[in-house]
């Protein structure tokens, strides 16, 4: 939380606000990508077998509502539910590939006004101020220490919370549909997670 206020308090109230929209802008990418991977289930349970059309409530109401669209049998129906979870996952894919878009275009163009702001700070300086500064350093501030927050700080933080969305999304959604065997495979992944973490932490530091 701490570099993460860091962060915003190096963006003005313009960017603030673009940082927000394309938070929420992410977390639609983690809805969607939920809903692609959850609209896959349907199909596949149909597939699979074929009668659990007739004795599922949700699957039979859908299918009752899909015969306004012309689907008269199980067939039409698979091919019907196939067709929009392959919609689902495009649509999908497109918000994900605008997302990515947007979230590399703000974190580099705020690598440009950071070092606009920074250069224009030095601007505003007295003579006397670079007497006692080297050129050289204020230069490595401009083009090397802001290139380093961003591609350090702010690209890692933005990539962390478009994960942490996603992966928050699709475990919520595994727990409704399996939460004993989503339990145990996160308690698994978990603790040799940590096993592995306890013996490398030396080296990563």
């Amino acid at each position: 939380m701490k570099t993460l206020r860091k962060i915003l308090d190096l963006l003005s109230p313009t960017e603030k606000k673009n940082a927000f929209f394309l938070f929420f802008l992410i977390l639609l990418m983690a809805i969607l990508d939920t809903l692609g991977i959850a609209s896959v289930l349907p199909f596949v349970a149909v597939l699979s077998n074929p009668k659990i059309v007739e004795t599922n409530i949700i699957l039979n109401n859908f299918f009752q509502i899909s015969e306004n669209l012309g689907v008269t049998n199980i067939n039409q129906f698979l091919f019907f539910l196939g067709t929009l979870s392959f919609l689902f996952l495009i649509l999908s894919l497109i918000v994900k590939i605008i997302t990515t878009y947007l979230q590399t275009r703000f974190c580099y163009m705020r690598e440009y006004t950071i070092s606009k702001r920074l250069i224009e700070g030095y601007l505003h300086q007295p003579y006397i101020w670079f007497l006692k500064k080297n050129s050289s350093e204020l230069g490595k501030n401009i083009l090397a220490e802001v290139h380093r927050v961003i591609d350090e700080s702010v690209i890692p933080m933005m990539n962390f919370i478009a994960q942490s969305a996603v992966l928050l999304a699709i475990t919520t959604l595994l727990f409704i549909v399996e939460p004993t065997v989503t339990l145990v495979a996160g308690l698994i992944l978990g603790i040799s997670f940590a096993i592995i973490f306890y013996f490398t932490k030396n080296i990563l530091k």
